[in-house]
């Protein structure tokens, strides 16, 4: 129904294509683009300046020219969409941190009124362009019930496709306790769960040369996903499909290191609380999903290579290249997949596990 409801504004979507993307031959659905729409962001200052008050408004942060933020409404990000010469997109808003002084967002309170805000935003924008613009909805995992139901009244009521999750929450990483209630219900509802780096461990370590998100962003993927593989999580919750960011970081490039540095044999498995897996930890980078943002072709071919038809296309927009969604394509067509891998790599593994659409 999809592939059917899109078929008659192809030729739309492509009028302003460059030689260079007529050669594409699939449609694009990107996983990891983000939104920060003018409208939204005020929405979003009024209510922590009303919670909080005026010290704590956050427009300094989605003003300022420095930080590479784009603020377009929907109508024009669907015009750049034309442009770039991709069909669909689901949106997010991640690292809420980046924005809203940890202290407050600590306060469920505060998170949930945050959540609730883009949710519906991004609901009112899928019902405006409901071909194009799709949405992963943001919860307040501070409180994990209040986080389900959120999640419930996005999927549920909003319609929206997923959940988008940092990787840490403060420094709590997602397969630690406190949340495995959320992670139950999600698994329960088989939503799928975009991963986004945020907050790196030893980010005081990166204070140079823009490290923090460089070096900290990818290498905190790697180290949450790593959780969730030795903590027996992926065991637990198989029913979750989870896209992590930028190739999954550093992961596909340690993947010796998982298998070689695990033995029950090595005293300290016990005191690292390595549990017992049912299979070989190097096996379960197969079950995650992995995005094209920020990397490059030969990155992609080796990831293809260790986890096959695994890969969604990101592009990482507005973050990088402003032009990323474009060149993202290009580096894509450099490979050598089949036409099937392609077309999944492309837009067909997303629709096949976004729920709602």
């Amino acid at each position: 129904m999809f592939l059917e409801s899109i078929v008659g504004r192809i030729a739309t979507a492509r009028k302003n294509y460059t030689v260079r993307t007529c050669l594409l031959r699939y449609m694009v659905m990107d996983t990891h683009i983000h939104y920060f729409g003018q409208s939204m962001m005020d929405e979003l200052n009024e209510m922590i300046v009303d919670e909080i008050g005026s010290h704590a408004s956050i427009k300094s942060f989605y003003e300022s020219e420095d930080l590479g933020f784009t603020t377009e409404e929907a109508d024009e990000r669907v015009e750049m969409m034309d442009e770039w010469g991709q069909e669909s997109a689901v949106l997010s808003f991640p690292s809420p941190e980046s924005f809203i002084d940890a202290e407050y967002l600590k306060q469920p309170s505060v998170y949930g009124a945050f959540s609730r805000i883009v949710n519906d935003n991004l609901a009112e924008i899928h019902e405006q362009h409901p071909d194009r613009l799709y949405g992963y909805a943001s919860v307040p995992l501070v409180d994990a019930d209040a986080a389900i139901e959120e999640l419930d009244r996005a999927i549920d009521d909003l319609g929206l496709q997923g959940v988008c999750l940092d990787s840490n929450v403060f420094g709590q990483y997602l397969s630690e306790e406190p949340f495995r209630p959320f992670f139950e219900h999600a698994n329960d509802r088989n939503v799928p769960v975009f991963i986004h780096p945020t907050n790196p461990a030893g980010k005081e370590r990166m204070t140079r040369y823009y490290t923090e998100s460089m070096v900290g962003f990818p290498t905190d993927t790697a180290l949450v996903a790593s959780y969730m593989i030795y903590s027996g999580f992926m065991e637990a919750y198989d029913d979750l499909e989870i896209i992590l960011s930028h190739l999954g970081g550093t992961l596909p490039y340690i993947r010796r290191r998982l298998e070689f540095l695990y033995s029950e044999n090595d005293p300290a498995f016990a005191e690292h609380q390595i549990t017992t897996l049912d299979r070989h930890p190097p096996s379960y980078l197969d079950d995650f999903w992995y995005d094209t943002a920020m990397t490059f072709p030969r990155a992609m071919e080796m990831t293809h290579d260790l986890v096959g038809d695994r890969l969604v296309f990101g592009s990482d927009f507005p973050f990088g290249p402003k032009d990323s969604p474009a060149t993202t394509q290009d580096q894509i067509a450099e490979l050598e997949l089949s036409a099937e891998s392609e077309a999944a790599l492309m837009s067909e593994n997303l629709e096949e596990i976004l729920l709602n659409i």
